[in-house]
């Protein structure tokens, strides 16, 4: 095949005349009007366009009033870490104002609580900020019709006895249908413009992210941010030359059903772990890329009966092999908890009087990818590594609002959180989960993490694993938040069916940047993949330029989140 992309464009212009007098079109050509320039074409005079804005960025804007026109991207920033580590945070909302063209507005919790706390709490709460977020999508400036897409929350949930920490910035918690003493976290909730807020979990209207951090605070975590900004930043810098070897040219699965068997799974519970290993690595193949793929038997002592393909301390191990390598997207799809993947652990310890090794904790330290492994064991890369954007397709991983009261007091199973008492390997994984300690190892970069809150439904997840590999590579969306979006309109019967049943639990908390482009359009321009969706395209014969880019027909669903992402899409 022919590997030239040849593009052609024509122009035709018929012209009549009824009247013997020309009467000449003062209306100018629009788009095109650029194609002309000063050509000396008859009975064409230039009309000069309004002036598209300069894209700006306000910092500490007043919550009430917001900036001089609406922005693209909102930043809620915890008033103390803005204080102290607000030199980064400046960073970043300048480096969206450069490198995207975004109008860019930071707000900060003090300021928020300030002008919204109406009954005079004192304390930051989810309905104060869900009540600014209206506030702001209603009120603020809208010279231009525009509304913001991208929502970006820097701090850490906690109990509201820690409202005066400098990263309080809490989440929006609702009961957990599959164990009503947990509660899921959606940030989410804070864009869902369309629906009341009594609604927990819907589609929301802008694409929202959180950098979880507990910053700056010996008593809880060193300035993790500062670093992590800058790793942010960097994923996006053009460079030059591709290494070799090249882990971004790769998609990992991990703990899957088997390389061979569509119907393979692990014995102790009968679950298909989706995406199976055949629909991804011929999704792989399609692109041309390298696929691995792994799994390993739940803390089995042996390989040939459970289809396993090593043993739980030979998993943990290629865990941080393959971490160090990186990938384009890697995922992993099966059980988990709190502070590990659940691949690993010993789920039925009766084995242990036919021969099995282990103790009461099921081997959460040493037979599991866990936050220990994070901090003790995965310090460094190796050469062509790639920042992979992670998906944890599994249950509880992403659940950042786990409170050190939780942690410290966990009711049941307490070794999935922490074990003291061993002389031989006490632990403690801290109060942080799995993805936030993934996103804060700036060691070993990751672009981002998409995860979920709290015990769920299994299903939902080979939705958004297909999903989100098909609008990345297929369909075009390197912006993670635009792929999560992509993905829930791609499937939206199977998401909107779910929440009509109730099911509400297959709630994402993204840990991430929601406009970082891993697309080779934005890292590797002069090596990029061509990704082409016959969907995506539509001809306009009246195109119309605006301030946010070129806003093409759609001719699909009416959802305005289908049409914000599609205008994203086009004018990234």
């Amino acid at each position: 095949m022919d590997s030239t992309l040849v593009t052609v464009a024509s122009i035709s212009a018929s012209l009549s005349f009824d009247s013997s007098e020309a009467v000449w079109n003062s209306a100018g050509l629009g788009a095109f009007q650029d194609l002309i320039g000063d050509s000396p074409i008859v009975g064409y005079h230039r009309v000069s366009r309004s002036t598209v804005p300069v894209p700006t960025y306000w910092s500490e804007v007043d919550p009430l009033n917001g900036p001089s026109r609406m922005p693209d991207y909102v930043i809620i920033c915890a008033s103390g870490l803005y204080r102290e580590f607000g030199d980064s945070v400046d960073d970043l909302a300048e480096h969206r104002r450069d490198f995207n063209s975004f109008d860019v507005a930071l707000v900060t919790t003090a300021a928020i609580l300030d002008d919204f706390d109406t009954a005079s709490t004192g304390m930051l709460s989810d309905v104060i900020l869900r009540d600014f977020t209206e506030h702001m999508w209603e009120n603020w400036t809208q010279t231009s019709g525009k509304k913001p897409s991208y929502l970006l929350l820097v701090g850490d949930h906690e109990d509201r006895l820690y409202h005066d920490e400098a990263w309080f910035l809490p989440t929006h918690e609702y009961e957990n249908s599959w164990a009503p003493e947990a509660m899921n976290a959606n940030d989410e909730w804070y864009a869902c413009f369309n629906q009341e807020s009594s609604v927990d979990n819907a589609m929301p209207d802008m694409f929202v992210g959180r950098l979880s951090v507990k910053n700056g605070d010996d008593e809880y975590a060193p300035d993790t941010l500062s670093a992590l900004i800058a790793n942010l930043i960097d994923l996006e810098d053009p460079i030059t030359s591709v290494p070799i070897p090249d882990y971004r040219r790769r998609i990992l699965r991990l703990a899957g059903t088997g390389k061979t068997y569509p119907d393979d799974y692990h014995q102790t519970f009968g679950v298909d772990n989706k995406p199976l290993s055949p629909w991804t690595e011929s999704f792989t193949d399609w692109l041309d890329y390298d696929y691995t793929s792994h799994y390993c038997g739940d803390g089995r002592w042996f390989t040939d009966q459970d289809r396993s393909e090593m043993k739980s301390s030979e998993w943990v191990q290629n865990c941080l092999t393959e971490f160090s390598r990186g990938a384009g997207v890697a995922f992993y799809t099966d059980h988990g908890e709190l502070h590990f993947f659940s691949a690993g652990l010993e789920w039925c310890p009766w084995l242990y009087e036919f021969g099995a090794t282990g103790d009461e904790t099921k081997g959460c330290r040493d037979s599991t990818f866990n936050n220990y492994q994070i901090e003790q064991n995965l310090t460094g890369t190796v050469q062509g590594y790639s920042a992979p954007f992670l998906l944890m397709l599994c249950c509880s991983a992403g659940t950042f609002n786990h409170t050190l009261s939780e942690h410290d007091n966990r009711e049941s199973h307490t070794y999935f959180c922490f074990d003291d008492e061993s002389e031989t390997m006490p632990y403690n994984f801290s109060s942080d989960c799995l993805a936030e300690r993934v996103l804060k190892n700036t060691d070993v970069p990751v672009a981002g993490v998409f995860c979920g809150s709290q015990p769920s439904s299994m299903r939902c997840y080979e939705w958004y694993g297909k999903g989100i590999l098909e609008a990345i590579y297929a369909r075009g969306h390197g912006r993670l938040g635009d792929a999560i979006a992509s993905c829930r309109l791609q499937y939206v019967d199977h998401f909107l069916t779910r929440m009509a049943r109730g099911l509400k639990d297959s709630v994402s908390s993204t840990c991430l940047g929601p406009a970082l482009d891993i697309s080779d359009r934005a890292r590797y321009p002069n090596s990029c993949d061509l990704s082409v969706y016959p969907g995506e395209f539509n001809i306009s014969l009246y195109p119309v330029e605006t301030s946010t880019g070129i806003e093409l027909p759609y001719h699909s669903r009416s959802e305005t989140m289908e049409r914000r992402t599609r205008t994203n899409a086009i004018s990234a």
